[in-house]
């Protein structure tokens, strides 16, 4: 497998991210179905420990397509400075791989950047695709895609304070649309732009094997966060406040939830060390995730004046 050298600048403070498109040496495109990915930055070639480690998400794995991306929350703690990178591919047989290598500009940003906080309407927003268009019986989202269909409500996001993507109850279908629709560089251009400007983007997930899990993670890495779902399912029961937050409501109801890894943990599942909804802030906005579409998910307008609070943490 050939290696691709690529440089590129990352700003500190700033949301990172660049697409390849992986090519065999006869010019068609790489599959890349049945790798994994890993890419790390580091001060020099030989160092032991990693600066930063990128999130790897894989656009179109039949098109070579693959995204690296580093959250503000990572970029901030880079130092202005050179680096160098690799992205090393694991193949289905343990085989591993360099494949993209190169140097990498850190600079600082000393324009001064102030985030959205007043929106048209100071409330939640849903894009739903597939079986969940009609919302399924919840409250309190103004439905942007009744239709499914992205290409007029992408343009109405920022009017909203926070944006509503996934699932709408537990009808189990894998969202092949979502995928594609976030997988399209006009919306998922978008959606990056929104949170980099102070929105509030909300991801909601269902236990595990409710939809593909492996998927769900996949448009986590498509919308730039390295939160991610597990492969675990909770019964009912209600989730506790992690943070000192006086704005959000001190418990989030569940019904059959997943957990999480990543990002900063909002509500531990009663009895669980781990979160069942994390957010991670993106630019000057942020990603909420919750591992469960019923629940408090339902009817989240108690919750949106502590969402929008998420930006000041």
């Amino acid at each position: 497998m050939a290696v691709y050298v690529n440089n590129f600048t990352i700003e500190t403070g700033a949301h990172f991210s660049r697409d390849f498109y992986l090519d065999n040496s006869d010019g068609t495109p790489l599959n890349l179905t049945g790798y994994s990915a890993k890419s790390h930055l580091r001060k020099h070639p030989e160092s032991v420990n990693a600066t930063s480690i990128f999130n790897v998400g894989f656009i179109n794995r039949e098109d070579g397509h693959i995204r690296v991306s580093l959250a503000t929350t990572a970029t901030k703690e880079i130092k202005p400075g050179r680096y160098v990178y690799d992205v090393l591919f694991t193949d289905s047989s343990d085989k591993k791989s360099i494949v993209i290598e190169g140097q990498v500009l850190a600079t600082q940003d000393i324009s001064p950047q102030l985030a959205i906080t007043n929106y048209a309407n100071e409330s939640f927003a849903a894009l739903p695709t597939d079986s969940h268009i009609g919302l399924d019986g919840s409250t309190g989202y103004t439905n942007l895609s009744p239709d499914g269909d992205w290409a007029t409500g992408i343009n109405q996001i920022s009017n909203y304070g926070i944006i509503a993507l996934g699932h709408w109850n537990n009808q189990c279908d894998d969202m092949p649309t979502l995928t594609t629709h976030l997988q399209n560089a006009t919306y998922i251009n978008a959606l990056t732009s929104y949170m980099e400007l102070g929105g509030i983007v909300f991801y909601i997930g269902e236990y595990v094997d409710c939809g593909n899990t492996e998927h769900h993670n996949d448009r986590l890495a498509l919308l730039g966060t390295e939160i991610r779902l597990n492969s675990v399912t909770l019964g009912s029961g209600v989730g506790n406040l992690q943070i000192s937050n006086n704005i959000l409501p001190a418990q989030w109801n569940f019904d059959a939830t997943n957990t999480l890894t990543g990002g900063t943990a909002l509500y531990n599942f009663v009895g669980q060390n781990e979160p069942s909804m994390s957010f991670e802030k993106i630019g000057l906005g942020a990603i909420v995730v919750v591992g469960d579409s019923n629940g408090s998910t339902k009817t989240p307008a108690n919750w949106y004046e502590g969402m929008r609070s998420l930006i000041f943490e």
